[in-house]
């Protein structure tokens, strides 16, 4: 039953506490939703922002803070976010998103950030922007998702599709792909590529009288001793057993070629030292020099292999050119 000895003053008091807790409740609620979704964003690794387009203000969340590595408030501007973009990416960043504005399009691009300590970071970032009746830009509100993760686990996936196993050298696909290369750079420019198929001599003996294991870390050996044969611009590959093969681009000319060819035999027959014991391989090299006329990779491919097989025929551990290099 109602107290009807209250007074008014009692009244209005009990209404303001009403009144007080219930902003309180408000309040709890309101940093419990916010705590909550601050903490959604860092597992999620999503931090977000806005842009006031007008005043050039930049405010961004707390996750958005912890992913550039800086502390808050520091980024306030368009300016100062882009000194963190990695240099390379600078234009391409700062374009992508003037574009978006200018043409009322949607911004979604993956970029990488250059931390304080010099590691880098891959993110994604998403926005759209929102305009007044006349079209004049208001403000940008956008999402950054830190994906380094993702392109680490895409790195390696890469980095075994396209590597031996082994040796850490390119294999066939990556051959390939290279070779493909070298034949377009060598008709687009008009400059000499040469394809060096090489098979090691002797090989097999290690394999019979050590075993498998010490015949891997011969070949381990010969790849990095190949490496020191050649330029940063070439390609060596290990295509599979002891065959490797060397794309050599911009070539001056067939006696620079051969001129590597012979380097590569002086490296390969210094003894390797294995299980204890000095043992001496040697390497069969054929030569071709890709052509316009050539056709397709196959064909380059079978013509240096015919000049390697000649090598072999003729005595092994020396190279020789193929005949329609000659020709």
């Amino acid at each position: 039953m109602r107290d009807e000895n209250k007074t008014k003053a009692q009244l209005i008091e009990e209404l303001r506490q009403m009144r007080a807790e219930a902003g309180n409740q408000a309040e709890k609620t309101l940093a419990e939703k916010q705590t909550q979704h601050d903490e959604a964003q860092r597992i999620a690794h999503l931090g977000h922002w806005t842009l006031d387009l007008l005043n050039n203000e930049l405010v961004w969340s707390d996750e958005n803070y912890r992913i550039f590595g800086v502390e808050p408030g520091t980024a306030n501007t368009y300016q100062t976010f882009l000194k963190i973009v990695h240099p390379d990416d600078y234009a391409f960043v700062d374009r992508a998103y003037t574009e978006s504005v200018k043409n009322h399009t949607p911004y979604d691009i993956e970029h990488r950030l250059l931390m304080q300590d010099g590691s880098i970071k891959w993110v994604n970032e998403r926005c759209r922007t929102s305009y007044d009746d006349n079209g004049t830009p208001l403000r940008s509100i956008g999402t950054v998702l830190d994906i380094t993760e993702r392109k680490q686990a895409e790195e390696q996936i890469r980095e075994m599709a396209y590597q031996d196993h082994l040796t850490g050298l390119p294999n066939r696909a990556l051959f390939y792909d290279r070779l493909e290369q070298g034949l377009a750079h060598a008709h687009r420019n008009r400059k000499l590529t040469a394809l060096l198929a090489l098979d090691l001599d002797h090989f097999k003996s290690i394999n019979d009288e050590l075993g498998h294991e010490w015949g891997d870390q011969a070949l381990i050996k010969v790849g990095k001793r190949l490496l020191q044969c050649v330029r940063a611009t070439d390609t060596v590959a290990r295509l599979g057993g002891d065959e490797f093969s060397i794309i050599l681009v911009d070539v001056a000319s067939e006696e620079a070629a051969c001129k590597i060819a012979e380097k590569v035999i002086t490296a390969i027959s210094q003894p390797l030292s294995l299980k204890k014991s000095q043992y001496t391989l040697g390497v069969s090299i054929g030569i071709h020099l890709i052509s316009p006329g050539d056709g397709d990779m196959e064909n380059i491919i079978n013509r240096a292999d015919s000049a390697m097989y000649q090598a072999k025929k003729e005595g092994k551990n020396c190279y020789r050119i193929s005949e329609q290099s000659l020709s």
